[in-house]
Protein backbone atom coordinates (compact mmCIF):
# COMPACT_ATOMS: atom_id res chain seq x y z
CA UNK A 1 0.00 0.00 0.00
CA UNK A 2 2.79 2.38 0.63
CA UNK A 3 4.90 1.85 -2.15
CA UNK A 4 1.32 2.60 -4.07
CA UNK A 5 1.08 5.69 -2.21
CA UNK A 6 4.35 7.11 -3.17
CA UNK A 7 4.16 6.14 -6.60
CA UNK A 8 0.67 8.35 -6.77
CA UNK A 9 1.97 11.01 -5.01
CA UNK A 10 5.25 10.79 -7.70
CA UNK A 11 2.87 10.76 -10.35
CA UNK A 12 0.90 13.67 -9.10
CA UNK A 13 4.29 16.01 -8.38
CA UNK A 14 5.23 14.87 -12.18
CA UNK A 15 1.67 16.48 -13.90
CA UNK A 16 1.67 19.26 -11.20
CA UNK A 17 5.32 20.57 -12.29
CA UNK A 18 4.34 20.08 -15.86
CA UNK A 19 1.34 22.37 -15.35
CA UNK A 20 3.00 25.00 -13.37
CA UNK A 21 5.87 24.76 -15.87
CA UNK A 22 3.77 25.13 -18.66
CA UNK A 23 1.89 28.28 -16.66
CA UNK A 24 5.43 29.83 -16.84
CA UNK A 25 6.24 29.48 -19.65
CA UNK A 26 2.87 31.34 -20.89
CA UNK A 27 3.76 34.14 -18.66
CA UNK A 28 7.25 34.86 -19.38
CA UNK A 29 6.12 34.68 -22.98
CA UNK A 30 3.73 37.26 -22.16
CA UNK A 31 6.20 39.23 -20.44
CA UNK A 32 8.66 39.16 -22.93
CA UNK A 33 11.31 37.35 -21.17
CA UNK A 34 11.49 34.02 -22.83
CA UNK A 35 10.84 31.81 -20.08
CA UNK A 36 14.16 29.89 -20.80
CA UNK A 37 14.97 28.53 -17.26
CA UNK A 38 13.07 29.63 -14.77
CA UNK A 39 9.91 27.43 -15.28
CA UNK A 40 12.34 24.30 -15.21
CA UNK A 41 13.87 25.45 -12.02
CA UNK A 42 9.93 25.69 -10.28
CA UNK A 43 9.08 22.43 -11.59
CA UNK A 44 12.40 20.55 -10.29
CA UNK A 45 11.68 22.11 -6.83
CA UNK A 46 8.58 20.72 -6.88
CA UNK A 47 9.52 17.24 -8.58
CA UNK A 48 13.14 16.97 -7.80
CA UNK A 49 13.66 13.89 -10.35
CA UNK A 50 11.25 15.64 -13.27
CA UNK A 51 14.62 15.42 -15.59
CA UNK A 52 15.15 12.22 -15.47
CA UNK A 53 11.49 10.73 -15.75
CA UNK A 54 11.05 12.94 -18.64
CA UNK A 55 13.92 12.14 -20.51
CA UNK A 56 13.49 8.41 -20.33
CA UNK A 57 9.83 8.89 -21.71
CA UNK A 58 11.39 10.26 -25.07
CA UNK A 59 10.95 7.38 -27.58
CA UNK A 60 13.89 8.46 -29.83
CA UNK A 61 16.20 8.31 -26.70
CA UNK A 62 18.17 11.85 -26.03
CA UNK A 63 21.26 12.95 -28.19
CA UNK A 64 23.12 15.65 -26.04
CA UNK A 65 25.19 17.99 -27.43
CA UNK A 66 28.02 19.57 -25.68
CA UNK A 67 30.97 22.14 -26.43
CA UNK A 68 32.65 25.08 -25.36
CA UNK A 69 32.10 27.18 -29.14
CA UNK A 70 29.39 26.25 -30.99
CA UNK A 71 27.03 23.88 -29.21
CA UNK A 72 23.85 26.02 -29.55
CA UNK A 73 24.34 26.36 -33.51
CA UNK A 74 25.61 22.94 -33.82
CA UNK A 75 22.28 21.75 -31.65
CA UNK A 76 19.33 24.01 -33.78
CA UNK A 77 21.47 22.06 -36.98
CA UNK A 78 21.08 18.81 -35.58
CA UNK A 79 17.55 19.74 -34.62
CA UNK A 80 16.57 20.94 -38.36
CA UNK A 81 18.36 17.95 -39.75
CA UNK A 82 16.24 15.35 -37.48
CA UNK A 83 13.42 17.16 -38.59
CA UNK A 84 13.78 17.29 -42.28
CA UNK A 85 14.23 13.68 -42.11
CA UNK A 86 10.45 13.07 -40.14
CA UNK A 87 10.95 12.86 -36.74
CA UNK A 88 9.53 15.14 -34.19
CA UNK A 89 12.25 16.62 -31.70
CA UNK A 90 12.29 17.57 -28.22
CA UNK A 91 15.16 20.21 -28.02
CA UNK A 92 16.38 23.41 -25.86
CA UNK A 93 16.07 25.72 -28.86
CA UNK A 94 16.54 28.98 -26.28
CA UNK A 95 19.71 27.57 -25.60
CA UNK A 96 19.34 27.69 -21.93
CA UNK A 97 21.20 24.38 -21.87
CA UNK A 98 21.78 23.75 -18.14
CA UNK A 99 19.00 21.45 -16.02
CA UNK A 100 16.59 24.26 -15.26
CA UNK A 101 16.85 25.22 -19.11
CA UNK A 102 16.48 21.66 -20.54
CA UNK A 103 13.38 21.22 -18.35
CA UNK A 104 11.54 23.85 -19.30
CA UNK A 105 12.12 22.44 -23.09
CA UNK A 106 10.66 18.68 -22.26
CA UNK A 107 7.83 20.49 -20.55
CA UNK A 108 7.04 23.23 -23.16
CA UNK A 109 7.33 20.10 -25.29
CA UNK A 110 5.64 17.52 -22.94
CA UNK A 111 1.14 16.69 -22.96
CA UNK A 112 0.19 17.76 -19.60
CA UNK A 113 0.51 14.00 -18.79
CA UNK A 114 4.37 13.98 -19.10
CA UNK A 115 3.95 12.52 -22.78
CA UNK A 116 6.16 13.01 -26.17
CA UNK A 117 4.84 12.30 -29.67
CA UNK A 118 5.96 8.82 -31.02
CA UNK A 119 9.22 8.36 -32.02
CA UNK A 120 10.66 11.73 -30.95
CA UNK A 121 14.26 12.33 -30.72
CA UNK A 122 15.65 14.56 -28.31
CA UNK A 123 18.30 16.86 -29.26
CA UNK A 124 19.29 18.75 -26.02
CA UNK A 125 22.74 21.29 -25.97
CA UNK A 126 24.02 20.85 -22.35
CA UNK A 127 27.04 23.35 -20.71
CA UNK A 128 29.79 21.49 -20.83
CA UNK A 129 29.97 22.89 -17.07
CA UNK A 130 27.00 21.17 -16.24
CA UNK A 131 27.67 18.08 -17.84
CA UNK A 132 28.49 16.04 -14.47
CA UNK A 133 25.12 16.88 -12.86
CA UNK A 134 22.65 17.12 -16.28
CA UNK A 135 24.34 13.27 -18.26
CA UNK A 136 23.14 10.99 -15.72
CA UNK A 137 19.56 12.16 -15.40
CA UNK A 138 19.57 12.29 -19.30
CA UNK A 139 21.31 9.29 -20.11
CA UNK A 140 21.97 9.90 -23.89
CA UNK A 141 22.53 7.22 -26.72
CA UNK A 142 24.29 9.48 -28.56
CA UNK A 143 27.07 12.49 -26.60
CA UNK A 144 28.65 14.90 -29.50
CA UNK A 145 31.91 16.86 -27.85
CA UNK A 146 32.50 19.45 -30.20
CA UNK A 147 35.79 21.24 -28.60
CA UNK A 148 36.91 22.55 -25.17
CA UNK A 149 38.18 26.11 -25.40
CA UNK A 150 39.55 28.42 -22.38
CA UNK A 151 36.14 30.14 -21.51
CA UNK A 152 35.16 31.89 -18.57
CA UNK A 153 38.01 30.72 -16.15
CA UNK A 154 35.74 31.95 -13.24
CA UNK A 155 32.88 29.60 -13.31
CA UNK A 156 35.41 26.22 -14.66
CA UNK A 157 38.91 26.74 -14.60
CA UNK A 158 41.17 25.35 -16.53
CA UNK A 159 40.08 23.50 -19.72
CA UNK A 160 41.70 20.17 -18.70
CA UNK A 161 40.30 19.92 -15.53
CA UNK A 162 36.88 20.49 -17.37
CA UNK A 163 37.80 17.77 -19.78
CA UNK A 164 38.04 15.34 -17.27
CA UNK A 165 35.36 16.15 -15.34
CA UNK A 166 33.59 15.16 -18.53
CA UNK A 167 35.41 11.86 -19.25
CA UNK A 168 34.69 10.90 -15.67
CA UNK A 169 31.19 11.43 -16.06
CA UNK A 170 30.88 9.71 -19.33
CA UNK A 171 32.56 6.94 -17.68
CA UNK A 172 30.28 6.39 -14.77
CA UNK A 173 27.12 6.39 -16.71
CA UNK A 174 24.64 3.20 -16.31
CA UNK A 175 24.36 3.29 -20.04
CA UNK A 176 27.49 4.66 -22.08
CA UNK A 177 26.66 6.51 -24.92
CA UNK A 178 28.30 6.36 -28.43
CA UNK A 179 30.72 9.26 -28.66
CA UNK A 180 31.06 11.56 -31.73
CA UNK A 181 34.18 13.62 -31.14
CA UNK A 182 36.04 16.53 -32.75
CA UNK A 183 39.68 14.34 -33.88
CA UNK A 184 41.17 18.19 -33.89
CA UNK A 185 40.70 18.72 -30.36
CA UNK A 186 43.33 17.25 -28.45
CA UNK A 187 41.63 17.57 -25.21
CA UNK A 188 37.86 16.42 -26.57
CA UNK A 189 40.13 13.33 -28.38
CA UNK A 190 41.00 12.46 -25.08
CA UNK A 191 37.56 11.24 -24.31
CA UNK A 192 37.74 8.49 -26.37
CA UNK A 193 40.53 6.65 -24.72
CA UNK A 194 37.96 4.98 -22.30
CA UNK A 195 35.25 4.92 -25.03
CA UNK A 196 33.52 1.09 -24.14
CA UNK A 197 31.44 1.54 -27.99
CA UNK A 198 32.97 2.86 -31.37
CA UNK A 199 33.94 6.70 -31.27
CA UNK A 200 32.67 8.75 -34.90
CA UNK A 201 35.79 11.10 -35.19
CA UNK A 202 35.38 13.79 -37.42
CA UNK A 203 37.96 16.72 -38.31
CA UNK A 204 39.00 19.47 -40.84
CA UNK A 205 41.76 18.51 -43.57
CA UNK A 206 42.54 22.19 -44.82
CA UNK A 207 45.91 24.37 -46.09
CA UNK A 208 46.60 28.05 -46.04
CA UNK A 209 44.94 27.65 -49.77
CA UNK A 210 41.80 26.99 -48.18
CA UNK A 211 41.17 30.72 -48.44
CA UNK A 212 40.33 30.53 -44.61
CA UNK A 213 42.97 31.67 -42.44
CA UNK A 214 45.02 29.12 -39.81
CA UNK A 215 45.08 30.54 -36.47
CA UNK A 216 47.66 32.44 -35.41
CA UNK A 217 46.57 33.08 -31.71
CA UNK A 218 47.87 30.95 -29.00
CA UNK A 219 46.80 27.76 -28.19
CA UNK A 220 44.73 26.93 -25.02
CA UNK A 221 45.93 23.09 -25.12
CA UNK A 222 49.97 23.05 -25.28
CA UNK A 223 50.76 19.63 -23.48
CA UNK A 224 49.71 15.98 -24.50
CA UNK A 225 46.72 14.56 -22.20
CA UNK A 226 48.55 11.78 -22.15
CA UNK A 227 52.37 12.19 -21.25
CA UNK A 228 52.46 15.84 -21.00
CA UNK A 229 54.72 16.40 -23.43
CA UNK A 230 54.40 19.26 -25.72
CA UNK A 231 52.05 19.04 -28.59
CA UNK A 232 53.21 19.69 -32.26
CA UNK A 233 51.07 20.91 -34.52
CA UNK A 234 51.48 21.22 -37.93
CA UNK A 235 48.39 23.02 -38.57
CA UNK A 236 46.29 24.62 -36.10
CA UNK A 237 42.47 26.05 -37.99
CA UNK A 238 41.09 27.44 -34.93
CA UNK A 239 42.73 28.22 -31.67
CA UNK A 240 44.14 24.72 -30.82
CA UNK A 241 42.23 22.74 -32.76
CA UNK A 242 43.93 21.20 -35.83
CA UNK A 243 46.68 18.22 -36.55
CA UNK A 244 48.92 17.61 -33.91
CA UNK A 245 51.29 14.81 -32.44
CA UNK A 246 53.19 14.66 -29.08
CA UNK A 247 56.78 13.86 -29.83
CA UNK A 248 57.13 11.73 -26.64
CA UNK A 249 54.39 9.52 -26.13
CA UNK A 250 53.48 9.14 -30.01
CA UNK A 251 50.06 10.44 -29.30
CA UNK A 252 48.40 12.04 -32.45
CA UNK A 253 45.05 12.98 -34.29
CA UNK A 254 42.78 10.55 -34.94
CA UNK A 255 42.13 9.78 -38.35
CA UNK A 256 38.51 10.88 -38.93
CA UNK A 257 35.87 8.85 -39.88
CA UNK A 258 34.40 12.32 -41.37
CA UNK A 259 36.51 14.79 -42.76
CA UNK A 260 35.52 18.50 -44.08
CA UNK A 261 38.31 18.76 -47.41
CA UNK A 262 38.47 21.76 -50.38
CA UNK A 263 37.03 24.90 -48.12
CA UNK A 264 36.25 27.61 -49.75
CA UNK A 265 34.74 30.99 -48.41
CA UNK A 266 32.54 33.23 -49.57
CA UNK A 267 32.91 36.68 -47.64
CA UNK A 268 31.06 37.44 -45.04
CA UNK A 269 28.27 35.37 -46.50
CA UNK A 270 28.62 31.72 -46.75
CA UNK A 271 30.75 28.86 -47.19
CA UNK A 272 31.93 25.55 -48.58
CA UNK A 273 33.46 22.30 -48.35
CA UNK A 274 33.54 18.53 -49.59
CA UNK A 275 32.23 15.77 -46.80
CA UNK A 276 34.18 13.05 -46.86
CA UNK A 277 33.49 9.65 -45.20
CA UNK A 278 36.80 7.01 -45.32
CA UNK A 279 34.88 4.83 -47.08
CA UNK A 280 34.15 7.11 -49.62
CA UNK A 281 30.76 8.71 -49.60
CA UNK A 282 31.27 12.48 -50.30
CA UNK A 283 28.94 15.40 -50.21
CA UNK A 284 29.81 18.85 -51.57
CA UNK A 285 28.07 20.89 -48.55
CA UNK A 286 27.07 25.10 -48.30
CA UNK A 287 26.25 25.90 -45.05
CA UNK A 288 24.42 29.52 -45.36
CA UNK A 289 27.04 31.21 -42.85
CA UNK A 290 30.62 31.75 -43.40
CA UNK A 291 33.84 30.80 -41.54
CA UNK A 292 35.57 28.10 -39.63
CA UNK A 293 32.57 27.66 -37.56
CA UNK A 294 30.63 27.16 -40.24
CA UNK A 295 32.57 24.09 -41.37
CA UNK A 296 32.95 22.63 -38.08
CA UNK A 297 29.27 23.05 -37.28
CA UNK A 298 27.94 22.08 -40.40
CA UNK A 299 30.41 18.74 -39.66
CA UNK A 300 29.71 17.65 -36.46
CA UNK A 301 25.92 17.76 -36.95
CA UNK A 302 25.97 15.76 -40.66
CA UNK A 303 28.53 13.08 -38.16
CA UNK A 304 26.08 12.69 -35.83
CA UNK A 305 23.56 12.22 -37.78
CA UNK A 306 25.08 9.79 -39.47
CA UNK A 307 25.65 8.20 -36.41
CA UNK A 308 21.70 8.16 -36.56
CA UNK A 309 21.62 6.26 -39.82
CA UNK A 310 19.70 9.71 -40.99
CA UNK A 311 21.97 10.87 -43.84
CA UNK A 312 21.39 11.82 -47.21
CA UNK A 313 21.87 14.21 -49.84
CA UNK A 314 18.62 15.61 -48.92
CA UNK A 315 20.01 16.48 -45.36
CA UNK A 316 23.00 18.07 -47.14
CA UNK A 317 21.40 19.83 -49.47
CA UNK A 318 19.28 21.22 -46.33
CA UNK A 319 22.09 22.70 -44.60
CA UNK A 320 22.02 25.53 -47.32
CA UNK A 321 18.88 26.91 -46.17
CA UNK A 322 19.82 26.84 -43.01
CA UNK A 323 20.37 30.30 -40.93
CA UNK A 324 22.15 30.63 -37.49
CA UNK A 325 20.47 31.41 -34.15
CA UNK A 326 20.67 33.99 -32.19
CA UNK A 327 23.21 36.15 -32.87
CA UNK A 328 25.54 33.85 -34.28
CA UNK A 329 26.42 35.50 -38.07
CA UNK A 330 22.68 36.94 -38.01
CA UNK A 331 22.19 39.39 -40.91
CA UNK A 332 19.77 42.06 -39.86
CA UNK A 333 18.35 45.02 -42.19
CA UNK A 334 17.65 48.48 -40.13
CA UNK A 335 17.52 51.84 -41.78
CA UNK A 336 19.07 50.93 -44.94
CA UNK A 337 22.61 49.16 -43.74
CA UNK A 338 23.07 45.89 -42.79
CA UNK A 339 23.81 44.83 -39.45
CA UNK A 340 26.05 41.18 -38.67
CA UNK A 341 25.65 39.98 -35.42
CA UNK A 342 28.65 38.04 -33.96
CA UNK A 343 28.36 36.70 -30.35
CA UNK A 344 31.30 36.25 -28.56
CA UNK A 345 32.56 34.83 -25.54
CA UNK A 346 36.27 33.76 -25.77
CA UNK A 347 39.61 34.08 -27.59
CA UNK A 348 39.11 31.54 -30.18
CA UNK A 349 35.36 32.18 -31.11
CA UNK A 350 36.06 35.60 -31.51
CA UNK A 351 39.57 35.09 -33.89
CA UNK A 352 37.12 33.51 -36.50
CA UNK A 353 34.50 36.38 -36.52
CA UNK A 354 37.66 38.43 -36.56
CA UNK A 355 38.84 36.25 -39.26
CA UNK A 356 35.88 36.48 -40.86
CA UNK A 357 36.16 40.41 -40.99
CA UNK A 358 39.29 40.87 -41.18
CA UNK A 359 38.98 40.59 -45.27
CA UNK A 360 36.56 43.41 -45.25
CA UNK A 361 37.29 45.54 -42.19
CA UNK A 362 38.31 48.68 -44.28
CA UNK A 363 34.60 49.11 -45.65
CA UNK A 364 33.34 48.57 -42.14
CA UNK A 365 32.04 50.28 -39.25
CA UNK A 366 32.02 48.14 -36.20
CA UNK A 367 30.09 48.00 -32.68
CA UNK A 368 31.95 45.99 -29.73
CA UNK A 369 29.33 45.79 -26.90
CA UNK A 370 31.26 44.35 -23.99
CA UNK A 371 29.84 43.34 -20.46
CA UNK A 372 31.31 41.26 -17.39
CA UNK A 373 28.57 39.83 -15.61
CA UNK A 374 28.21 36.06 -14.54
CA UNK A 375 26.81 34.61 -18.22
CA UNK A 376 29.65 36.83 -19.61
CA UNK A 377 32.33 35.50 -17.42
CA UNK A 378 33.73 38.56 -15.15
CA UNK A 379 37.23 38.48 -16.20
CA UNK A 380 37.52 40.13 -18.79
CA UNK A 381 41.53 39.93 -19.95
CA UNK A 382 40.82 38.02 -23.26
CA UNK A 383 39.89 40.33 -25.34
CA UNK A 384 43.37 41.03 -25.13
CA UNK A 385 43.88 37.43 -26.18
CA UNK A 386 41.50 37.94 -28.79
CA UNK A 387 43.00 39.55 -32.27
CA UNK A 388 41.24 42.88 -32.56
CA UNK A 389 44.06 44.14 -34.37
CA UNK A 390 42.47 42.52 -37.58
CA UNK A 391 39.57 45.15 -37.39
CA UNK A 392 41.72 48.20 -36.27
CA UNK A 393 41.34 49.83 -40.13
CA UNK A 394 37.48 49.45 -39.46
CA UNK A 395 36.14 53.15 -40.82
CA UNK A 396 34.27 53.26 -37.50
CA UNK A 397 34.78 51.82 -33.90
CA UNK A 398 32.42 52.24 -31.58
CA UNK A 399 32.34 50.86 -27.93
CA UNK A 400 29.22 50.04 -25.81
CA UNK A 401 28.09 48.05 -22.40
CA UNK A 402 29.71 47.66 -18.90
CA UNK A 403 33.09 47.52 -20.50
CA UNK A 404 32.63 49.98 -23.08
CA UNK A 405 35.97 52.05 -21.68
CA UNK A 406 38.09 49.10 -21.38
CA UNK A 407 37.30 48.31 -24.85
CA UNK A 408 37.71 51.41 -26.23
CA UNK A 409 41.54 50.82 -25.04
CA UNK A 410 41.93 47.57 -26.48
CA UNK A 411 41.13 48.70 -29.43
CA UNK A 412 43.61 51.87 -29.30
CA UNK A 413 46.32 49.44 -28.08
CA UNK A 414 45.26 47.65 -31.48
CA UNK A 415 46.58 50.14 -33.08
CA UNK A 416 43.34 51.68 -34.32
CA UNK A 417 43.20 55.24 -35.29
CA UNK A 418 41.98 57.55 -31.82
CA UNK A 419 39.95 59.59 -33.87
CA UNK A 420 37.72 56.87 -35.39
CA UNK A 421 37.31 55.37 -31.82
CA UNK A 422 34.29 56.07 -29.38
CA UNK A 423 32.69 54.71 -26.11
CA UNK A 424 29.39 55.09 -25.04
CA UNK A 425 28.05 54.22 -21.66
CA UNK A 426 24.62 53.38 -20.68
CA UNK A 427 21.95 51.40 -22.46
CA UNK A 428 22.47 48.69 -25.52
CA UNK A 429 20.07 51.34 -27.70
CA UNK A 430 22.61 53.97 -27.13
CA UNK A 431 25.84 52.55 -28.59
CA UNK A 432 23.71 51.08 -31.42
CA UNK A 433 21.96 54.69 -32.59
CA UNK A 434 26.29 55.84 -32.53
CA UNK A 435 26.98 53.32 -34.56
CA UNK A 436 24.57 53.33 -36.78
CA UNK A 437 24.95 57.04 -37.61
CA UNK A 438 28.36 56.39 -38.57
CA UNK A 439 27.41 53.82 -40.36
CA UNK A 440 26.72 55.46 -44.07
CA UNK A 441 23.57 53.98 -45.96
CA UNK A 442 24.04 51.06 -47.64
CA UNK A 443 26.94 50.01 -44.92
CA UNK A 444 27.29 47.44 -42.90
CA UNK A 445 27.62 47.46 -39.33
CA UNK A 446 29.57 44.27 -37.79
CA UNK A 447 28.20 44.22 -34.19
CA UNK A 448 30.19 41.91 -31.22
CA UNK A 449 28.79 41.32 -28.56
CA UNK A 450 29.09 38.87 -25.32
CA UNK A 451 26.44 37.26 -24.19
CA UNK A 452 24.70 39.18 -22.07
CA UNK A 453 25.61 42.63 -24.47
CA UNK A 454 24.10 40.60 -27.24
CA UNK A 455 20.56 39.25 -25.19
CA UNK A 456 20.30 43.65 -24.88
CA UNK A 457 20.90 44.80 -28.41
CA UNK A 458 18.80 42.14 -29.20
CA UNK A 459 15.83 43.07 -28.08
CA UNK A 460 16.47 46.87 -29.15
CA UNK A 461 16.50 44.87 -33.00
CA UNK A 462 13.65 43.19 -32.19
CA UNK A 463 11.40 46.33 -31.67
CA UNK A 464 13.19 48.09 -34.03
CA UNK A 465 13.99 45.73 -37.48
CA UNK A 466 10.73 43.36 -36.44
CA UNK A 467 13.14 40.23 -35.88
CA UNK A 468 12.36 37.40 -34.10
CA UNK A 469 12.24 37.31 -30.17
CA UNK A 470 15.19 34.59 -29.25
CA UNK A 471 13.04 32.24 -28.34
CA UNK A 472 11.11 31.65 -31.41
CA UNK A 473 14.52 31.98 -33.83
CA UNK A 474 14.98 29.27 -35.48
CA UNK A 475 12.06 26.94 -34.05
Amino acid sequence: MAKTYITAMTRIRIIASIIIGKMLILLARLLRRGGSSMPGKVALRIAPGLLRTLAGRIEGGVVAVTATNGKTTTTRMLAGLVRHAGRPVVTNASGANMAGGIVSAMIEAASLLGRFPKQALAIIEVDEGSIPAVLPKLLPGVLLVGNFFRDQLDRYGEVAILARRVGETVACLSRPPRLVINADDPIAASLGDAASRGVVWFGVDSGRESGISASDGTADIRHCPQCHGTLEYTLRLMGHLGTYHCPGCGRKRPEPDWTARDLRSSGMTRQEFRLVHRDGRSFVVTPGFPGMHAVYNSLAALATLDALNMLDTGAVQWLAEFRPPYGRYEEIPLDGRTILLMLVKNPAGANASLDILSRHAADLSVLILLNDLAADGRDISWIYDASFEAIASAQSIVTGGRRAQAMALRMLHSGADPGRIQAVSGEAGAALDVALEKTGPGGVLALIATYTAMHAVRAVLVRRAGIREFWKDGT
